[in-house]
């Protein structure tokens, strides 16, 4: 790993209200005073960085990036392009929730720059939303999808599987549903019951054994014509897919802005996380002051970061570029991954192609656990 980052990842930690499931950092009751503070803050800490594109791929993550509404987001992406540059055709990426685009939101973010719509559905079923704590219904998703893809945006939907007492049958018909919206993206997510969530505390019991909806979920999205290129993503064609997600997974650098945004680095000791603290106002205040934000970094070992890239590797379908390790942690690593890996290949987990240590569908329902095995 070496050069500057091409990858910027903004984390927009507001929401309106809390899902019931959700354990990312974020806050509710943002004013405009708060979101013209926070959009003044993070172009400060990026005019402050040495790595300053110029960027293949922004994602506006959070939280709801949406609520900054697209005269912020304009403001905030035309500022960005005086600073430094936009590779041509970049893929500019928002998170937004379905009952947060107003009429004409999706034209307005289109013409800001924005070319990809992430949209929370999570469920086309309006009971699955009110357990979640969704504050939209399955019909203003079904809208907020048409007048996006009339604007002319890439749409990407998420959706949440292994909901207690639903059966497959049941998703088939959310997948069904969201085929149907003409989308060519779909992430589609595990329910997991974070501490300290709400659903966590209302199922003490838990959610039992979902192993086989991870398989449903690829082998059925495969007939609606999606290919199962990561874990957890599905995309209609090559060109379908994240780039600024893909660049993450191959281990390539990103630089991350806002509170609890996590950066990917060079730096003279070598590879290094970084990642600022979950604090909206001592960032906005540190910032303000004219100094750094409260973060911690980490520079990764070789070990480390052989972990780190057999990790990510594995749960794509592009697998572990095997000469890229030997370029950066030398023959022994790649050779020591190859050797280790020979009781998964047997087993039909992985397979050894061209430079590249491929998981199948088994081996990627496995990828965590299978890369502790192969990167010890």
């Amino acid at each position: 790993m070496r050069g500057m980052p091409r990858h910027l990842y903004l984390h927009v930690p507001f929401c309106r209200s809390r899902c019931a499931y959700c354990a990312f950092y974020s806050t509710t009751g943002a004013d405009a005073a708060l979101l013209d503070r926070y959009v003044n803050a993070v172009l400060v800490e990026l005019s402050r960085s040495e790595m300053i594109g110029p960027w293949d791929t922004i994602y506006l993550g959070g939280g709801t990036p949406s609520l900054l509404a697209p005269v912020r987001t304009a403001r905030l992406l035309d500022e960005i392009r005086t600073l430094c540059t936009f590779s041509p055709n970049a893929e500019v990426t928002i998170e937004a929730n379905p009952e947060g685009l107003a009429e004409g939101d999706a034209a307005a973010l289109r013409a800001a720059g924005v070319n990809r719509l992430s949209l929370g559905v999570q469920s086309f079923d309006d009971d699955d939303l009110r357990l979640l704590a969704r504050p939209h219904d399955a019909a203003t998703a079904r809208r907020a999808v048409a007048e996006a893809l009339r604007a002319g945006l890439r749409v990407s939907l998420d959706l949440i599987y292994g909901l207690p007492g639903r059966s497959p049958e049941h998703w088939a018909r959310q997948l069904d549903a969201a085929a149907a919206t003409g989308v060519e993206h779909v992430s589609a997510y595990e329910l997991s019951l974070e501490p300290g969530t709400r659903l966590a505390d209302a199922l003490p019991d838990g959610l039992g054994d979902r192993a086989d909806l991870f398989f449903q979920t690829h082998e059925y999205l495969a007939t609606l014509g999606f290919e199962g290129y990561e874990v957890s993503n599905f995309a209609r064609g090559l060109d379908a897919r994240s780039r600024h997600n893909l660049a993450t997974w191959a281990h390539r650098p990103y630089l991350g802005l806002g509170p609890a945004a996590h950066s990917f680095l060079d730096s003279a000791s070598g590879p290094l996380r970084r990642w600022n603290l979950p604090d909206l106002e001592a960032w906005l205040v540190a910032l303000e002051r004219g100094d750094k934000p409260p973060r911690g970094d980490e520079v990764l070992t070789a070990d480390q970061r052989l972990l780190e890239r057999v990790m990510l590797g594995l749960r794509t379908l592009d697998g572990v570029d095997l000469d890229k390790c030997r370029q950066e942690l030398g023959d022994r690593a790649a050779d020591g991954v190859l050797k280790r890996a020979a009781g998964a290949v047997q087993a039909g987990v992985v397979v050894v192609e061209s430079g590249r240590l491929r998981p199948t569908l088994r081996g990627m329902a496995l990828a965590d656990g299978l890369a502790a095995e192969l990167a010890p």
